[in-house]
This record gives C-alpha cells, sequence and structure tokens, in this order.
C-alpha cells in the first residue's frame, strides 16, 4: 500500500512535515547580496559573481558553514577568503586523485608481473579474460 500511494497518490507528499520544500532558483546577483545580508564582506562584486557563476552557491556552501555564527558570518570573514578555501581544497583534492592515479598504475603492472611470476603466464591469460 506505502509503495502504491507514493506512486500513485503524491499529493500526500505535499502535507508531510517530513518533505522540504522546494526553494526556487535565485540569480547570481541575489546570491551575493544573501551574503552580504548575512555580513559576508564582499570586496569585489564582479568577482564574486562570476566565482558563483563557476561554482554554485550550494556548493560554497559547506566552504561558509565553519564561518557561520546563527545565519550570520562571524566578523570580518571575506568572499576572497572562501575563494582561497575552496582553491586550497581544489587544489589538495588535485593531489590526491594524482597520487591514486599513480598507485592504480603502479598496481597494474606490478601485480600481473607477479602473479605471471609465481602462477605463470596461463594464469595471467585466464585474469585477463
Amino acid at each position: 500500500f506505502i509503495i502504491y500511494a507514493l506512486l500513485f497518490s503524491p499529493q500526500h507528499l505535499l502535507y508531510s512535515q517530513n518533505v522540504m520544500e522546494i526553494k526556487s532558483p535565485s540569480t547570481i546577483t541575489q546570491q551575493v547580496e544573501l551574503l552580504k545580508s548575512r555580513d559576508l564582506l564582499i570586496e569585489n562584486e564582479y568577482e564574486a559573481k562570476n566565482f558563483l557563476k563557476h561554482v554554485n552557491y550550494y556548493t560554497l556552501s559547506g566552504y561558509l558553514y565553519a564561518f557561520k555564527e546563527g545565519e550570520n558570518f562571524k566578523r570580518g570573514i571575506t568572499m576572497s577568503k572562501i575563494e582561497f578555501i575552496y582553491q586550497c581544497d581544489k587544489r589538495f583534492k588535485n593531489i590526491i586523485l594524482y597520487a591514486i592515479d599513480e598507485a592504480e598504475q603502479n598496481l597494474k603492472t606490478k601485480v600481473p608481473s607477479a602473479v605471471g611470476a609465481t602462477e605463470g603466464t596461463e594464469r595471467i591469460k585466464c585474469i585477463g579474460k
């Protein structure tokens, strides 16, 4: 019955307290104004808008979370500081991905060699199928 209700009678979900309200999209300008209204210091509005064109507000909010006090930001927090933290995180992720790729390539090279040395080439052909 529950599956039937979800599939064929979704209007009851509108009255549930557990369902989040869908927010209407806001423009980049509105997003900048919202950040300013919450005491985020925006030194260069053009750069802030350009940043938000490439990094969506939802992603940015993860970096903003540590600097919030209630609904507003801690005193002295700037958009350029948030952008710097985002860029550092992005570089760190790239370093980690590079290291993972290097480890993967090493394993792809060394594992077949080790298996071939102990099991013979017939075993490697079987693994490759």
